[in-house]
């Protein structure tokens, strides 16, 4: 009895009533609403710094000013590694290419020289047993003939044309195009030192206000369904959905807290030439002379390149506006020619082994041969074999680098772009679907004039052939249409239109 009457005044006590039977919990009749768990409002968290612990307890202003100081603190000693970190391997790499030049240039002659002797000694044989001034022989001579004839020119002259920023050719461009542009080109020296100090204060203007408006745009790309938790421990910030429905949450002041998120990671460094205008004059560093739209400055020959596109070792030359067309052709050219060389060379390749190579070895014993003669067509002898082995091998690799380079550059070519261009490009597309924009190329007039633009307004067929003219027209579209060097005319307002 004394254990009963403790468990009840226990029970009892607590709040629980249980019948003297069953010892059941006694429900109400009408269950309460529970109650909705509050969460306090969260600090406002700008960006991680050390002093962390610090700044959640003091005031704001003090938080945003210690956290703005050190990014940029932090801001202006990584522009510094990346520029110190672009000046060391320009340093290594400009003389590394410089010598390494040379050497690619008589590689590429050695390759070519290979696949011209594995053609004529091992492989024209087979395919005009009757002789070379057969049929046979005349026309695959003059395939092989006309396609080393375009390759061997247009590599002579990818090599000799230079991009230089010096000289009669390159100053006649460069004055058309300052007309064309409507730019004062600088003739004196303290023209040039005002225009620096002119471009260097609006490019600096220019990437503030761009940073402003990326990290704005990544602020309206928070979703507002969401609000942060934050662990003061670990000072990092949770993301939680909002529960789906009307949760009436008014009250506890909830539903009116601004999404916030941890800040983004910082923004990359935007090269300056990505903040002109597609007609825009720059001003290079480098060189110390206005840039040219489209120019760029080339670390291993430093020269101010028009147009430039790459700096190529097998030719041992930058590639730009004065010789692109000759690199491009040159690559179309090889790219053919290892076509041809593919199909001439499989039967050959593929008899390199197997009872048809035996049993060649075996009828030339039998006749007598001191040495293994051709006895059945398109087997190579054992004295070719590895000749032929290696030139295969060397077309099929040269066949695949050769032609995913060409194809590319064709892109380039029809979507009047540069190496340097379509990988800014392609920056500001992804920037601009992210904002739900579209972009368009603004120096693409249709892939015909595009076309136009690097090999002149010949007939296709005759503008891929050895031809050592000039480019017709000048380096970009000046109001949307193409303009031929040495012959424009502009109207005396803003609106003229280029001839």
């Amino acid at each position: 009895g004394v254990g009963n009457a403790q468990a009840t005044a226990t029970m009892s006590s607590s709040g629980v009533a249980k019948t003297c039977g069953g010892g059941k919990r006694r429900r109400s009749s009408q269950q309460r609403p529970r109650p909705r768990q509050e969460y306090p409002p969260p600090p406002e968290l700008v960006v991680f710094n050390p002093l962390w612990i610090c700044c959640l307890c003091c005031p704001s202003d003090l938080t945003t000013g210690i956290s703005s100081c050190m990014s940029k603190a932090f801001d202006t000693a990584f522009d510094g590694a990346a520029e110190c970190v672009g000046q060391i391997i320009g340093f290594i790499f400009g003389p590394l290419m410089i010598f390494l030049g040379p050497v690619m240039v008589l590689i590429s002659l050695g390759i070519i020289a290979l696949l011209s002797y594995t053609f004529f000694i091992i492989v024209l044989p087979m395919l005009a047993p009757q002789g070379i001034i057969s049929g046979d022989g005349i026309l695959h001579i003059s395939i092989v003939l006309g396609i080393l004839m375009n390759v061997l020119y247009n590599y002579y002259m990818c090599y000799m044309v230079k991009n230089v920023d010096v000289g009669p050719k390159y100053d006649a461009v460069v004055k058309d195009l300052a007309l064309a542009t409507g730019f004062a080109y600088p003739e004196t020296d303290k023209d040039v030192e005002q225009f620096r100090l002119d471009y260097a204060r609006t490019m600096k203007e220019r990437a503030r206000k761009k940073r402003e408006d990326e990290n704005a745009a990544r602020k309206d790309r928070c979703e507002v369904n969401e609000w942060p938790d934050v662990d003061h421990k670990s000072a990092t910030t949770v993301l939680r959905r909002r529960p789906s429905g009307n949760t009436n949450n008014d009250a506890s002041g909830m539903s009116s807290i601004n999404a916030k998120t941890t800040p983004a990671p910082r923004p990359s460094r935007i090269p300056p030439w990505m903040l002109l205008e597609p007609q825009e004059w720059g001003y290079c560093t480098k060189s110390n002379k206005p840039k040219p739209p489209r120019s760029h400055y080339d670390a291993v020959t430093k020269c101010l390149i028009l147009n430039m596109d790459h700096y190529c070792p097998w030719t041992f030359n930058a590639v730009g506006y004065f010789n692109y067309r000759y690199f491009v052709t040159f690559i179309l050219h090889v790219f053919l020619g290892m076509i041809y060389a593919l199909c001439i060379g499989y039967a050959p390749f593929y008899n390199r082994s197997g009872p048809l190579y035996d049993k060649q070895i075996q009828l030339s014993r039998d006749a007598g041969h001191a040495t293994t003669q051709h006895m059945i067509p398109f087997v190579p002898t054992p004295e070719e074999r590895l000749t032929l082995i290696v030139t295969y091998v060397l077309v099929i690799l040269t066949f695949l680098g050769v032609g995913f380079l060409f194809w590319f550059h064709l892109h380039l070519v029809l979507s009047a772009q540069t190496t340097i261009e379509e990988r800014g490009n392609k920056e500001r597309r992804r920037h601009a679907e992210r904002d739900g924009k579209e972009w368009n190329n603004p120096y693409s007039v249709g892939w015909k004039q595009n076309w136009k633009l690097v090999f002149g307004s010949r007939h296709p067929l005759l503008a891929i052939w050895p031809s050592s003219r000039e480019p017709e027209f000048l380096p970009l579209p000046i109001n949307g249409k193409l303009v031929r060097r040495g012959r424009h005319t502009f109207a005396s307002n803003m609106g003229g239109k280029a001839q």
